[in-house]
């Protein structure tokens, strides 16, 4: 399998969606009490957030953290992160998850296969007239058990910020995952998170 390839031509898919899409009116339920008026997804910077993966003690054969492109050429995982890769593509119910199938800039994958005693951290930050998109990937193969801690600080500034990420978790048989999100955020920010199992 070319990574390059599927990674782009999952881009592509969403991208196409993501150029006609549209903010919500506000008459659908689930947006009916959110005011996004004057609000432009497109206009912050996508490239100068940054995400940090901490795991403390970690022991190879039990956990492993890689890229998306990383995951894609091996065995054990390839199956999971294209079938991520295929939902992102479909994942068109709105302007901010087609924005983060499309150009996402940070992927992680986390895999286990022991239980774990220490949580596994991903820390994000983001600037001020920046935006964060991420995708993260939690496999738990079976009988494994781990906590996944994902930490967003936003910049103390005047300027809006854009926090769109999506975490999703695969189980095997007995696997248990927590997955954890604290957010310390300003005043001016956008927060669209989106979890999946």
């Amino acid at each position: 399998m070319n990574a390059t390839l599927t990674l782009t031509d999952a881009r592509a898919k969403a991208l196409q969606a993501y150029e006609g899409a549209a903010l919500p009116s506000g008459n659908e339920e689930s947006w009916r009490k959110i005011k996004l008026g004057g609000f432009d997804p497109r206009a912050f910077a996508l490239y100068a957030s940054k995400t940090s993966v901490d795991v403390e003690n970690p022991a190879p054969d039990q956990i492993r953290v890689l890229s998306y492109a990383e995951a894609l050429e091996d065995k054990t995982l390839r199956e999971h992160v294209t079938a991520d890769l295929e939902a992102a593509a479909r994942d068109h119910e709105d302007i901010f998850a087609v924005q983060n199938a499309a150009v996402f800039q940070h992927g992680t994958v986390i895999y286990s296969r022991a239980a774990l005693k220490e949580p596994v951290r991903l820390r994000h930050s983001v600037q001020s007239g920046d935006a964060l998109l991420h995708r993260t990937l939690i496999v738990a193969g079976d009988n494994a058990e781990l906590t996944v801690v994902e930490e967003f600080t936003g910049a103390a500034s005047n300027g809006d910020q854009l926090w769109n990420c999506v975490a999703r978790v695969v189980c095997g048989a007995n696997a248990r995952v927590n997955h954890v999100s604290v957010r310390r955020y300003q005043d001016r920010e956008y927060n669209f998170h989106r979890f999946t199992s």
